[in-house]
């Protein structure tokens, strides 16, 4: 799981991504907790590629689907407190 997220993180197309959503989405089906880690590596991922210019706050529902409005919202706020 662990090496599906970080795999994640080198995919450019909105295509690979959605892709890779998909994959991670019957994981997480087939293993419940699963889904909590998957959560949280996601939203870490986000916030790295944010970090690192290659995505804006904005995009993070476009290329993390699964991440709540909420998540998104704390991640802007984690953001702009670092």
């Amino acid at each position: 799981m662990k090496n599906l997220l970080e795999g994640i993180d080198a995919l450019t197309e909105q295509f690979e991504r959605g892709l890779a959503d998909a994959v991670l989405e019957v994981s997480v089906r087939a293993n419940p907790k699963i889904a909590e880690e998957a959560a949280r590596e996601a939203a870490e991922t986000a916030i790295r590629m944010v970090k690192a210019g290659r995505l804006s706050v904005e995009e993070i529902k476009e290329f993390f689907p699964k991440l709540s409005p909420e998540q998104i919202k704390q991640i802007g706020k984690r953001l702009s407190g670092d």
